[in-house]
C-alpha cells in the first residue's frame, strides 16, 4: 500500500498493488460529515456510463465503520492546467462535450437537484448583500446577479459533476479524466457543460 494525498476529505487515500494491477482506494469513517459525499460518489460510480472519461469504480463497501471506494488506478498523470495557454484546453473541451452528452438523461443516479446546492449559496449571498462589507467591490453587479438568479431555470435531467476544478481533473495520455463525483447532482445541461 502506498499512501496518497487524501484531498479535502479527512480520510485515507492509497494505491493498492494487487495481483491484477494497482487500485486506488479511498475511505473515511462513516460518522464524519463528508461520508455522505462518499455515499453519493458510490451511487454515481455504479451508474456512470463507460463513455464518461472517469476512473471506473471497481468495488465499494461499508465495513467496520468506514465507507470504502476502490477505483481503477490512473497512473502517469498530472493535474490539468486550466491556464489560457494550457496544452490541456483541447482535452478539457472534449471532456465538457462528453459530459454534456453522455450523462443526459441522468443514468438513474439518485442525486439531489442542483437547486439544493445553489439554494445554500443564494442564502449566503442574501446575508452578505443585506449587510455588505464596505470594501466589497462591484456591489451593484452582485446585486444584479442575485436578482436574476432563477432556481427553476437550473432544473433538468443531466447528471452534473458540480465540482469541476483542477484538483478533480487529471491529464493522461488518453485525455482528461474527471474524478470525485461526491457533489454530483442533476440539473440543466447548461449549468456545467457547453456543447
Amino acid at each position: 500500500m502506498t499512501p496518497l494525498p487524501a484531498g479535502l476529505t479527512a480520510g485515507l487515500a492509497a494505491r493498492l498493488d494487487t495481483a491484477s494491477g494497482p487500485v486506488f482506494l479511498k475511505a473515511l469513517p462513516d460518522d464524519v460529515p463528508s461520508a455522505r459525499l462518499y455515499q453519493r460518489e458510490r451511487l454515481v460510480g455504479a451508474a456512470l456510463p463507460e463513455s464518461v472519461p472517469a476512473p471506473r469504480m471497481l468495488w465499494s463497501g461499508h465495513t467496520a465503520g468506514w465507507v470504502c471506494l476502490a477505483f481503477e488506478y490512473v497512473g502517469a498523470v498530472r493535474e490539468v492546467d486550466l491556464g489560457l495557454d494550457s496544452p490541456d484546453l483541447a482535452g478539457m473541451l472534449d471532456l465538457v462535450r462528453v459530459l454534456g452528452q453522455e450523462p443526459t438523461p441522468n443514468p438513474g443516479v439518485d442525486v439531489p437537484p442542483i437547486s439544493d446546492n445553489v439554494e445554500l449559496l443564494r442564502k449566503r449571498a442574501d446575508e452578505l448583500l443585506a449587510d455588505p462589507p464596505a470594501d466589497l467591490e462591484a456591489l451593484a453587479v452582485y446585486r444584479t446577479a442575485r436578482a436574476g438568479l432563477d432556481l427553476d431555470a437550473l432544473a433538468g435531467d443531466t447528471l452534473l459533476h458540480a465540482d469541476l476544478h483542477e484538483g478533480n481533473l487529471l491529464a493522461t495520455a488518453g485525455g482528461v479524466r474527471v474524478l470525485d463525483w461526491g457533489l454530483a447532482c442533476h440539473g440543466a445541461t447548461w449549468v456545467e457543460y457547453r456543447a
